[in-house]
């Protein structure tokens, strides 16, 4: 036994430490680069959004709300936030940057070291630390990196873990599988990405299913599973419940999203090709040289890249599916393979239909994310099949070898058929071009560059390199499995060969950008300064991302789904486009005054180097509407509010009739905002007679009202106003008001997760008691070496 497998439980982490520290080298110590693009999300969302909660919380506030983004919308219901993610914590001690480094370095690390906790429980060390290896660096996980998608990272990693403690349940029924697997689902829930939770979950409960048919200890495995996510709901209900309360307001929430917009970005079929080819549809990262990425879709999103030998081995270990009880994870990775493919299968649309809250999600391709972890679980039992009986292997050697010659035959092929502007590699082309403009999912070129003689031949001679790389290397693999036969260091061989396709991918796709906001045009900044603080800003061009959070100025629109749908179809309808349409992507073709008064926007940032539109008398944070007439139809009351003479001073439109009746009077008394936060505003109101408090700040739900001192009526309550605004019936008299946001998924999930946490604690002390004094050294791995000398003999 080599002596690295005699000392595993140290020299493992050091192993899966050692790789995720080459593809960032000198970023952990920097403050000034951070991991990602400088054309992706990095920027353009997340360094705002984290700046923002550093900021609130570092000042003794826990923000709840964002004023800054869409009128104001949920900041701690917003999962992307993952404010109560452990790891995260890190921001409070280090720099922005550095922190974001370190958190993306510590889960990269996590996903090779639990997907090798998960091989474990099936393979020998080396074929373990291979599968954990091959996802790290695989292109459904490690690709995020460049696309700077933080709480994509940080998501993806406990699901082995989780498949560990369902394995560990369906072999023992041990309790601590269950202690386990709730710590690890809880931490799954709090990394900040709802649609990983939603579509792991699907494809865990496949796993777990096929894992019932072969256990003996059903009952322990469905309760524990069971469990498991209950645990896990309670412990994270402060987020989820906020979270869930928040998305049921949000521009997807109600009704779901159109099939349309969630019918975008799936996974291609064609796209399977870069498990082993990454680069078949052209360079994949701006640094890349050649055509750029031509096919539907981000590269990010559908490079898929595994790597040849991976994928071989895992090919390999399905002619062992039976003895290795191979079936959960293959079955789960078919299941979640057609999830990913979203509208390229029927399954999609039934779910869209049927299926409670899958409506909600776009980017089925995310999905793929487990595939890729699935094949690197194979290629782990598929090594350890060559190790054990490397004679077998022959065949398998042979016909990989056949394989791989016809792979450079086809490349061959591609680059001949790039010359011929009517030939099959046009008409595939076309048939790209064609289904990726109906589903306004072609992203760097316009329909009618994919009939251009030159692109179709640039595009062929990439196609070529790639698919003749992966030839090459098939080549290898099979050089390499033929001489175990004779040799069993070339088991070394084909270690290498896989950590070296995975490392050499993940290299050529690190990038960094500048922690630094990249400088705004002159004409916008020399606007924003002149802006008064209590209007708000329309940064028309999508692409810039989030600026008004980054910036700290109030903003009319925001980059995120989770802006309140409300305010959306709002938006919308001053737009000329129907409120059922709504998403998070508003074309601004027209400035309608009384609507844009009405959100307080004083400023419309655009490309237009004639300057930018300043637009005459916003209203005020908060003002005495004397005149009101209740509209129940949505529909209706939009359509007179993006009436060219509705007057928005005079009259305000509320869904339900109010407590109190407004009187009618034009001059209905006087509000003063003595103080404002993220959640709260406090007002002083002299109201000469009945009226209703118009707050020009997006409506929701958790918003409530509260008198200091004496008041002269009994309760007051927010209700919507003007469709998308908050309103609140007053009687004549001074009020002084506390409007604060407190939603009641925050209110009941704190107390859910207190009482959840003391019952974690107490069970993990009873349960740690009873089971053996290895525990002192860590009840997972006390649980995963139990198997060390049946996999090392």
């Amino acid at each position: 036994m080599p002596w690295f497998e005699r000392h595993a439980r140290w020299t493992v982490p050091l192993f899966f430490a050692v790789l995720a520290f080459i593809p960032f080298g000198n970023l952990l110590w920097s403050t000034t680069r951070v991991v990602s693009s400088r054309e992706c999300d990095m920027q353009q969302y997340f360094l705002g959004c984290r700046s923002f909660a550093i900021a609130e919380v570092s000042n003794g506030n826990l923000p709840l709300w964002n004023p800054h983004s869409f009128g104001g919308e949920p900041y701690l219901g917003n999962f992307h936030t993952a404010l109560f993610y452990p790891p995260n914590r890190i921001h409070l001690a280090l720099p922005l940057a550095t922190a974001i480094n370190w958190v993306v370095a510590l889960h990269v690390f996590l996903a090779g070291y639990f997907t090798y906790l998960w091989c474990r429980g099936k393979t020998g060390v080396v074929a373990s630390m291979l599968g954990g290896a091959v996802f790290m660096f695989c292109g459904a996980y490690f690709f995020k990196t460049y696309a700077g998608h933080l709480p994509h990272l940080c998501v993806m990693v406990w699901t082995p873990l989780m498949l560990r403690c369902i394995d560990g349940l369906s072999e023992t029924g041990e309790r601590r599988w269950v202690l386990i697997g709730i710590g690890a689902t809880t931490m799954h829930i709090l990394a900040g990405h709802p649609q990983y939770v939603y579509y792991t979950a699907l494809a865990v409960a496949v796993y777990a299913a096929i894992k019932c048919v072969e256990s003996s200890r059903r009952p322990a495995l469905l309760v524990g599973v069971l469990i498991m996510y209950l645990g896990a709901v309670g412990l994270s209900a402060i987020q989820l419940f906020t979270g869930l309360e928040a998305a049921g307001e949000s521009l997807r929430g109600g009704t779901g999203a159109t099939y349309t917009f969630a019918s975008r970005f799936a996974f291609p079929v064609l796209n399977w090709i870069s498990l082993i080819a990454p680069r078949w549809f052209g360079a994949i990262t701006e640094t890349d040289s050649g055509l750029r990425y031509w096919a539907c879709g981000f590269p990010w999103e559908q490079t898929l890249f595994v790597g040849v030998c991976p994928v071989l081995l895992a090919l390999y270990s399905l002619r062992h599916i039976t003895s290795r009880r191979l079936w959960p994870i293959v079955i789960a990775g078919i299941f979640a393979a057609v999830i990913a493919m979203g509208r390229f299968t029927p399954l999609h649309r039934l779910l869209f239909d049927h299926l409670p809250g899958y409506s909600s999600f776009r980017g089925t391709a995310k999905m793929a994310y487990f595939v890729a972890l699935a094949i690197a679980y194979l290629a782990a039992n598929g090594f350890d099949a060559i190790r054990v009986a490397p004679r077998a292997a022959t065949k398998f050697a042979i016909a990989i070898g056949l394989f791989g010659v016809l792979i450079l035959v086809l490349a061959a092929g591609i680059e001949r058929s790039g010359q011929d502007s009517q030939g099959l590699w046009s008409q595939l082309l076309r048939h790209t071009a064609d289904e990726g403009y109906a589903a306004h999912d072609l992203n760097y070129f316009s329909q009618a560059t994919y009939a251009v003689p030159l692109f179709i031949s640039q595009t062929a001679h990439a196609a070529m390199q790639s698919t003749a790389i992966a030839g090459t290397l098939v080549l290898l693999v099979a050089a390499a499995v033929f001489a175990v036969r004779y040799r069993q260091d070339a088991l070394h061989v084909i270690v290498l060969i896989a950590l070296g396709e995975s490392l050499a991918f993940a290299v050529s796709i690190s990038a960094d950008c500048d922690v630094a906001m990249p400088p705004l045009p002159v004409s916008w900044t020399d606007s924003l300064v002149k802006l008064p603080s209590d209007q708000r800003v329309l940064v028309a061009d999508f692409s810039i991302g989030d600026l008004t959070t980054r910036i700290r100025r109030d903003g009319v629109w925001g980059y995120d789904p989770n802006g309140l749908r409300r305010w959306g179809e709002f938006m919308f309808v001053s737009q000329g486009s129907p409120a059922s349409e709504v998403d998070q992507y508003m074309p601004l073709r027209r400035v309608n005054r009384a609507m844009f008064q009405l959100v307080r926007c004083g400023l419309v940032l655009t490309s237009n180097p004639h300057g930018n539109p300043v637009l005459p008398g916003p209203m005020a944070v908060a003002q005495l509407i004397g005149g009101a007439e209740v509209v129940a139809d949505r529909d209706k009351m939009l359509s007179m509010l993006a009436t060219p003479d509705f007057n928005p001073r005079g009259t305000v439109l509320l869904e339900t009739p109010p407590a109190i009746t407004p009187a009618g009077q034009a001059d209905s008394g006087t509000v003063t905002v003595l103080r404002s936060g993220t959640d709260e505003l406090e007002l002083q109101a002299e109201v000469k007679s009945p009226a209703i408090l118009l707050v020009t700040n997006a409506y929701s739900r958790g918003w409530r009202v509260e008198s200091i001192g004496p008041s002269p009526q009994a309760q007051y309550d927010v209700q919507p106003a003007d469709w998308a605004l908050q309103g609140i019936p007053l009687t004549a008299g001074s009020h002084h008001l506390l409007l604060f946001y407190l939603p009641m998924g925050f209110r009941i999930g704190r107390w859910v997760s207190l009482v959840s946490l003391v019952a974690y604690g107490i069970a993990a002390a009873l349960i740690l008691r009873r089971t053996s004094p290895q525990n002192a050294r860590g009840a997972l791995h006390s649980a995963i070496n139990t198997e060390d000398g049946k996999q090392n003999a």
